[in-house]
């Protein structure tokens, strides 16, 4: 059976700490309150929280051009530039190919809105996996309709 008591030596020790610790304990208190109600008293008084609301964008309707006509590459040429709906957002898709003749896809969001954010993407199929591409093929899918595709 194991005893609940605590021998005496962890006693003496525990007794020693419990007596160096309770001013250290408020100082740190004391100290972390007043650095809490230093951050938060003049937000509170103000009544204006500095992480609410965002800085507004400067350049909207760059941004706004800049989601219509996709972004220049100086060295590589666009072949095809589209817009479509990824996720909750639309992006600019644009595919651009260099002199060498590789082809690159890039999906650009440009935040056009002060509390979206902006996002890029590429991919470069033959670059890091070495894929062959194959045949590509356009599909167009409707978003309400009663017909079901089926692919062999």
């Amino acid at each position: 059976m194991i005893s609940g008591k605590i021998p005496d030596e962890a006693s003496l020790v525990l007794d020693k700490i419990k007596k160096k610790l309770p001013g250290n304990y408020f100082l740190l208190l004391c100290l972390l309150l007043i650095l809490i109600l230093g951050g938060i008293l003049p937000n509170l008084i103000s009544g204006q929280w500095s992480w609410l609301d965002q800085p507004r964008i400067g350049n909207i309707q760059k941004m706004l051009a800049l989601q219509e006509s996709g972004i220049k590459f100086s060295d590589l040429k666009t072949t095809d530039r589209s817009q479509g709906e990824i996720g909750e957002g639309k992006w600019s898709v644009q595919v651009v190919e260099s002199p060498d003749g590789k082809r690159i896809t890039v999906l650009l969001k440009p935040q056009v809105y002060y509390k979206s954010q902006p996002g890029v993407e590429w991919s470069d199929i033959s670059s890091i996996s070495r894929w062959n591409q194959g045949e590509t093929s356009n599909s167009h899918f409707e978003k309400n309709s009663d017909k079901i595709l089926l692919f062999k």
